[in-house]
């Protein structure tokens, strides 16, 4: 049972899907460890294939492979932890490893919005641009725009956890999720949060909305360009170059927004 009416928290309580009845624990429990060893599967599969494979070490191929070891570092910190409170009933988690969990959920989250920028900035440089594209996305260039990426949004979000820290959680330690993050624990909290809410509500707009504005504006100059060509065929495969970027990019904004759409 979780705890109530306490200013001292150690632990927090997960409470996963509320409603689910104890009989589907098993069931539940076992699809999402399935889900992850898919997912952890492919995403090895891929980073694996691209790292051996020398004619991929291409600008494209790097950053798929950033977001392959992205998708999987997000798998690995949500899916096996959320297996194990329907397969083991470990329904509480530490309040220090929660806010671990919550980081590192973010903070993928994050790196995976800007990754999704530099695939749409690749297709859009490749299309519009062509003859400059050797000169512009280069391997080099792309290594550094991952590890920049990746310690940027490091610092800010180790900012952004050190302050949700202060969070004062004085009337219930249930958390309405499988797994810790901002949002969940912004709702359990009490006191004035006005300047957190504020920090944390800026850098959400800035790595998710950011990101997709680009992309949205980059595609749209892709397709101007694409129906500028005379050839339908031409069309068609210059058009084919960016159908898998485009299919990742929706499969990854589309389901953020509705959360955020629904999430009170």
């Amino acid at each position: 049972m979780a705890v109530n009416n306490f200013s001292q928290i150690t632990e927090f309580y997960l409470l996963g899907f509320p409603g689910l009845h104890l009989q589907y624990y098993a069931v539940v429990g076992t699809f999402l460890l399935f889900v992850y060893v898919i997912l952890a599967s492919g995403n090895i599969l891929i980073i694996s294939y691209i790292v051996n494979e020398r004619r991929l070490h291409k600008p494209t191929y790097m950053i798929f492979c950033n977001l392959a070891v992205c998708d999987l570092l997000t798998g690995t910190v949500i899916l096996p932890r959320a297996a194990a409170k329907y397969l083991a009933n470990n329904d509480y988690v530490p309040f220090n490893l929660c806010l671990v969990q919550m980081f590192f959920v973010h903070y993928l989250g994050a790196v995976s919005s800007v990754i999704l920028l530099l695939m749409a900035l690749d297709r859009f440089v490749a299309v519009c641009y062509p003859l400059r594209y050797p000169a512009i996305i280069t391997n080099q260039h792309i290594v550094y725009a991952c590890t920049v990426c990746w310690l940027f949004i490091l610092v800010i979000l180790t900012f952004i956890t050190y302050q949700t820290k202060k969070i004062h959680f004085c009337t219930t330690n249930v958390i309405s999720n499988c797994f810790c993050d901002y949002n969940s624990l912004v709702k359990i909290g009490c006191g004035d949060q006005t300047e957190l809410k504020s920090n944390v509500l800026g850098v959400g707009l800035f790595f998710l909305l950011g990101p997709l504005i680009f992309i949205i504006f980059s595609y749209i100059a892709i397709i101007r360009s694409v129906f500028k060509l005379s050839s339908v065929q031409a069309r068609f495969k210059t058009f084919s170059t960016c159908a898998p970027q485009l299919s990742i990019i929706c499969f990854y904004f589309l389901p953020r927004y509705i959360v955020h759409l629904f999430d009170e």
